[in-house]
């Protein structure tokens, strides 16, 4: 079991072929960390559902966009922040449903709300 830490009061337990590192980060955001860290039940195969909205899977959305890491097939469902607070996610829905909710609380951050807007006006 490998540990991936986003900060050095939260740690992550995820097995290496469980954790999937996006290669977008976001620079300069003044915050502890530059990418966000989602654990989830989930496993990478339900993230590469697309979301029809935006004609994009869910994993490509969540670490293209959202600078998300994750870490799939773990014990529970939550999302750190850049700041480094522990969001519990509902983990009793499927990849899209798991996306739209992400997304909802990423919209609401601080830096998210940018990267949301930013993210919408790109897209057709």
């Amino acid at each position: 079991m490998s540990q991936f830490s986003c900060s050095k009061d939260l740690i992550i337990n995820c097995k290496p072929d469980n954790y999937y590192q996006s290669t977008f980060y976001k620079s300069n955001n003044g915050f502890l960390n530059s990418q966000r860290e989602i654990s989830t039940k989930l496993s990478e195969n339900d993230f590469d559902m697309i979301l029809s909205d935006y004609n994009l899977s869910c994993k490509d959305i969540l670490a293209n966009y959202f600078y998300c890491n994750f870490c799939f097939n773990s014990d529970e469902s939550f999302i750190i922040s850049y700041d480094g607070r522990k969001i519990i996610l509902d983990d009793s829905i499927e990849a899209i449903e798991f996306t739209k909710n992400v997304l909802s609380i990423i919209s609401n951050m601080q830096m998210g709300s940018e990267e949301y807007d930013e993210f919408i006006s790109t897209r057709p």
